[in-house]
């Protein structure tokens, strides 16, 4: 019979996750510590990153005792819950089994910033595709090997949460790139918000 000193439990054990947004998952090692690699189970509309590892001292149950624990970064897609399902860690302590749990998946939401009044529409919450949306626009869809084509990364936001516009990062399959040109931009009105738009333009050479 396993004591409650020695337990391997999740932290949080519930709650909430926001949706698109990276999250921190503790695997608490209570009283114990893994004695080979920790394989979790797959988890629909949950992904795990590599996690950092620790150690410190708790009081649990008016008990003080050493924690050892994985901390995972973790992303939740667009659902409205995920589950953890129950499965079997091998420990200092033997085989322990690490409990089910269960996180709802909320969207990510902001407060709004209207200037000028306070009414409930400027003040209402925002989810992160209001505030900002980016997308990759084509030239063209199909292109011949040799052809010279154009790509252009486009960002819209709203003006009071950006600070400035920064490319990103972009290695496609059997083309060839040039660098992101210099962006252009212009600001536009939106339900009485003021909207940036900005895009970035790259050459694209098909081989």
């Amino acid at each position: 019979m396993t004591s409650w000193s020695q337990s391997v439990k999740w932290n949080p054990a519930g709650g909430q996750l926001n949706e698109g947004v990276t999250s921190q998952l503790n695997l608490f090692f209570i009283g114990c510590e893994p004695r080979q690699r920790v394989d979790l189970p797959q988890v629909d509309g949950l992904q795990f990153g590599t996690p950092s590892t620790g150690s410190q001292m708790q009081r649990i149950n008016s008990k003080i005792s050493m924690v050892f624990f994985y901390s995972y970064p973790v992303q939740a897609s667009n659902t409205t819950e995920v589950s953890i399902p129950e499965f079997e860690v091998m420990t200092s302590k033997g085989k322990l089994t690490v409990p089910a749990v269960t996180y709802q998946v909320v969207k990510t939401t902001v407060p709004s910033q209207g200037r000028q009044n306070s009414s409930s529409a400027q003040q209402r919450l925002l989810t992160v595709d209001d505030v900002v949306q980016s997308e990759i626009v084509f030239e063209k869809l199909e292109m011949w090997e040799g052809e010279v084509s154009t790509a252009r990364l486009v960002f819209r936001g709203l003006t009071d949460y950006l600070l400035e516009f920064r490319g990103r990062d972009w290695d496609p399959d059997q083309l060839m790139r040039g660098p992101w040109l210099k962006h252009d931009e212009k600001i536009e009105n939106s339900n009485g918000q003021q909207v940036s738009k900005a895009q970035f333009h790259r050459f694209l050479l098909a081989w």
